[in-house]
């Protein structure tokens, strides 16, 4: 099965011969160009292009492929009218994206094509391989073709069933959710053990449980009942990034959609 974002990709190289303005005219980095064109020469079971340093030239199953997408492509106008993928941290997800989904549920429905939760590096690699049009992300990217605007700061929150004391963090068990484990280090604590996990709600439900204290954002509502204490070392607390291909800044019809989606 095809994917229509690599048959795009694989129509404007066909369209110009050359990876770097087909890259440009798609605002995405020249290595996701390539990326997509091989996964789709792999799916069709053969070279789609010949290629040199000096020129870039169509197969014959390259040229039947381009004949047949040259119509379809330019009644489409898909760059133009295209919806939106993006990518983000599951705590993200559940502590701050989800509410704006559930509030407006016909901007998603218009404009977002697909959403992927992952850990950093995953969600980095599918930014750059075109699987994604942006991501939301707390490590600044490693990519010199990426570019990372300040989304804003976590802030968060340590939650426990008992009284918060510095005895009390170091003899309770601690619940790590992959996204909090940066700032549970900077407490300078020797827990007596803990337990790492990827899923803010699940973590939520072991701190609700009386099982171990734990660090959540200070968006997700505790009982009354609970102890909580805010962190607010200001050093300490990893800010958000999101990051988009540099090539992709000037894409108005992406700035538009993300500027509904996440306001300032």
């Amino acid at each position: 099965m095809m994917d229509l974002k690599y048959l795009s990709a694989f129509y404007k190289v066909a369209t110009h011969l050359n990876f770097a303005k087909a890259a440009q005219e798609l605002h995405i980095a020249p290595s996701a160009i390539t990326r997509q064109i091989k996964l789709l020469e792999e799916s069709v079971g053969h070279p789609l292009f010949i290629r040199s340093p000096q020129l870039v030239k169509l197969t014959k199953n390259g040229k039947k492929l381009y004949e047949k997408t040259q119509h379809f492509f330019r009644e489409l106008e898909l760059d133009v009218t295209r919806k939106v993928s993006f990518g983000c941290l599951q705590s993200v997800f559940e502590s701050d994206i989800q509410s704006r989904f559930l509030r407006h549920p016909d901007f998603w429905q218009s404009n977002i094509d697909k959403l992927i939760i992952n850990i950093p590096e995953y969600l980095e690699a599918d930014l750059l391989d075109g699987v994604v049009d942006f991501i939301i992300t707390n490590r600044k990217p490693h990519s010199v073709d990426l570019m990372a605007i300040n989304y804003g700061v976590e802030h968060y929150q340590i939650v426990s069933k008992s009284k918060i004391t510095k005895q009390s963090m170091q003899e309770s068990a601690w619940v790590v959710i992959n996204s909090t484990e940066n700032i549970f280090y900077n407490l300078n604590i020797t827990p007596k053990s803990r337990i790492e996990i990827n899923s803010l709600n699940a973590g939520l439900q072991l701190i609700l449980a009386g099982y171990a204290m734990g660090i959540l954002p200070v968006s997700v509502k505790v009982p009354s009942s609970f102890s909580t204490k805010i962190l607010t070392y200001k050093n300490d607390v990893e800010p958000l990034y999101l990051v988009i291909p540099k090539m992709m800044n000037g894409d108005a019809h992406l700035n538009q959609i993300i500027h509904r989606l996440l306001p300032a």
